[in-house]
């Protein structure tokens, strides 16, 4: 029942965002504007709130420029913010399922998300995005590297609900 209801929370996230999840590529960019974030002191920032977000949208655009890219703030952001919500449906399922460990409850797992507005203010820019594989390693035992399972799972929530594709402007 619980991973019925969490299949349904998950659909009702992404219809809600009106947003596809995003990819590889597009999640290292998300991680590199929060470490360009981190750099300047604003990384979970409360200058970020600010009304108008106009710090957030400059501060995106000016990393944006400094890649050479050209990609919509509002939707970039709000796929950024589905894909952590889907993300942490995922990981907790796993917890849930007992493939996983959390020492605490679901209210304590990835806490002060950000609703998704599509702004990128201090609870967005507070997440980074894990690695797709891990390295495993054991003391006298040759290093092991394991795929990220939540980003399979994400791919099975994805395959049961399709999602409208992104906006073809060039950027990411």
């Amino acid at each position: 029942m619980k991973s019925i209801l969490l299949t349904l929370f998950v659909a009702l996230v992404i219809t809600s965002a009106n947003a596809q999840t995003i990819n590889k590529e597009q999640r290292a960019f998300w991680n590199g504007f929060v470490d360009f974030l981190e750099v300047k002191g604003l990384k979970g920032s409360a200058k970020l709130d600010k009304p108008g977000h106009e710090n957030s949208v400059a501060l995106f655009n000016e990393y944006c420029k400094l890649k050479g890219l050209t990609i919509p703030y509002k939707t970039f952001i709000t796929q950024v913010q589905t894909t952590i919500s889907v993300y942490r449906a995922a990981a907790w399922s796993q917890v849930e399922s007992g493939k996983a460990i959390f020492d605490g409850k679901e209210a304590d797992f990835m806490p002060g998300l950000s609703v998704i507005d599509g702004w990128a203010g201090s609870h967005t820019t507070n997440y980074k995005f894990p690695t797709d594989s891990v390295a495993v390693v054991a003391i006298g035992k040759p290093v092991v590297y394991k795929k990220n399972i939540i980003y399979e799972t994400m791919s099975e929530i994805e395959k049961r609900k399709p999602l409208p594709n992104p906006p073809q402007d060039g950027g990411l």
